[in-house]
């Protein structure tokens, strides 16, 4: 059973190279919950293990992942890898799900938060962008039959490039004990 596992955590380490990560740390976010938080040339990214029993769930979990991969939306947090691989049991077939996300710390609460103790309200064209930016993001995921559930300020990110990018902590799950 030892080996079973091993060999699974070294394939997921070859599929997301996590070799080449100059740091993994296991941590606890506020929206991404348990993960294993990687850093590399490219910057942070989070690393979430699911496990799945339904094959219809599994489908449809499929299917979601594949549209978040082909149809980048530029305000939605963005997936970067994705696989899945059989766990078969005694009794029954369950599925490991591995994903890789863009990581951003800064949200929009905190945002707000920092700009009223400093006095430096938003501009106009400011609440224009977030406005804008956070419809494309809910377009797209009401174009793809999946909702938002958790939509707040705390879960709508902002990059490094000022871009608003939204988050449902519906996507993620739990962390790979892979470090």
């Amino acid at each position: 059973m030892g080996n079973k596992l091993e060999s699974r955590n070294k394939s997921i380490s070859e599929v997301f190279g996590l070799s080449s990560f100059s740091q993994k740390d296991q941590k606890k976010d506020e929206i991404y919950g348990d993960m294993l938080l990687l850093q590399d040339a490219e910057g942070p990214s989070a690393m979430k293990q699911k496990t799945v029993t339904d094959e219809m769930k599994i489908n449809r979990l499929r299917q979601w992942q594949s549209i978040m991969l082909r149809d980048k939306c530029p305000n939605l947090i963005r997936l970067l890898k994705y696989h899945d691989m059989n766990d078969e049991n005694l009794c029954a077939t369950s599925f490991v799900i591995y994903s890789r996300w863009e990581y951003l710390e800064n949200n929009l609460a905190s945002e707000i938060q920092l700009r009223s103790c400093s006095g430096h309200l938003f501009r106009e064209h400011e609440v224009f962008t977030l406005i804008q930016e956070v419809v494309t993001g809910m377009e797209f995921l009401q174009s793809n039959n999946k909702p938002h559930r958790q939509l707040s300020s705390s879960n709508i990110l902002i990059d490094s490039a000022g871009v608003y990018k939204l988050v449902d902590p519906n996507f993620f799950e739990v962390v790979p004990n892979l470090a």
